[in-house]
């Protein structure tokens, strides 16, 4: 992947860390898990994202007028670049492709918003 601070292909994901979920770009306190590349299968991913997006969207159809959902952001700041850059801790690096793939993420979107009774209007 690419570094957001010197532009090479050096940026590698670390083989441990924690995976953030924004909606609209709203999240809760817990909107996150970790993952560990080495133990995790991608059933046990897909199971974590699956857990977060239920816990938010039961959370979410309880506001009257709920917006919508349009974008759905998975992304993590625990990625290394091999050139020793220092990546910010505000820095989003997505982890749909490295994780989990687009694919299963509109799966589990569009299922638990059925759950709910929750609109979906994503683009991808």
């Amino acid at each position: 992947m690419y570094c957001p601070e010197c532009f090479n292909n050096s940026l590698k994901i670390n083989s441990r860390g924690v995976v953030r979920l924004a909606f609209n770009g709203k999240s809760k306190e817990t909107s996150l898990f970790l993952y560990n590349i080495s133990k995790d299968k991608p059933d046990e991913v897909k199971k974590n994202v699956t857990e977060k997006f239920d816990e938010f969207f039961k959370w979410y159809a309880g506001f009257k007028n709920a917006d919508p959902i349009k974008n759905i952001e998975l992304y993590s700041n625990d990625f290394t670049c091999s050139n020793n850059c220092k990546i910010l801790l505000t820095t989003k690096i997505t982890i749909v492709g490295l994780l989990i793939s687009q694919k299963d993420v509109n799966e589990i979107a569009n299922e638990v918003a059925h759950k709910y009774n929750l609109q979906l209007q994503l683009n991808s």
